[in-house]
């Protein structure tokens, strides 16, 4: 959960008060206009959150990429499981080309394959990348040994 900078309100707790400023009809008017008007982009995804615009939240991370997500993957997953594995999926096919040259960055990139895995519809997939990765590196034990525990 984010806080604002200046005294560390959650900001959905700020944003639950300023609904609370607004009469419901006038509040259905004036929100997206004030969601609008946000300049920082995690304030703006917690409040599109907030107000259940999940649709606008989802082309706003798929928009931004990958590192927005966090926050907000859970959410997401459960109503568009398609489309944030295909986010994490971009990311590691073009990790996959080049995973690294130690164990620190083998073991990084598995860990994020078995947080992949977890998703719907991410076993599957994790299973190809982990069979064509031990094609392509044969010779990189280190690394097979990393696959190994995905």
């Amino acid at each position: 959960m984010r806080t604002t900078s200046d005294d560390l309100v959650p900001v959905d707790s700020l944003w639950r008060r300023l609904r609370a400023s607004f009469e419901p009809a006038e509040w259905m008017e004036k929100r997206m206009s004030l969601i609008d008007s946000l300049r920082n982009r995690a304030v703006r995804l917690d409040c599109l959150a907030a107000e259940g615009f999940y649709d606008m939240l989802m082309d706003e991370v798929e928009a931004a990429g990958l590192s927005t997500l966090e926050g907000h993957e859970g959410t997401l997953a459960e109503r568009y499981p398609e489309r944030v594995l295909a986010m994490h999926l971009k990311e590691l096919k073009s990790n996959q080309t080049y995973p690294g040259n130690d164990r620190t960055a083998y073991r990084r990139f598995c860990e994020r394959l078995a947080h992949v895995k977890k998703l719907p519809g991410g076993e599957a997939a994790v299973a190809q990348i982990v069979d064509e990765m031990r094609r392509t590196y044969p010779r990189r034990p280190a690394l097979l040994d990393e696959l190994s525990r995905v």
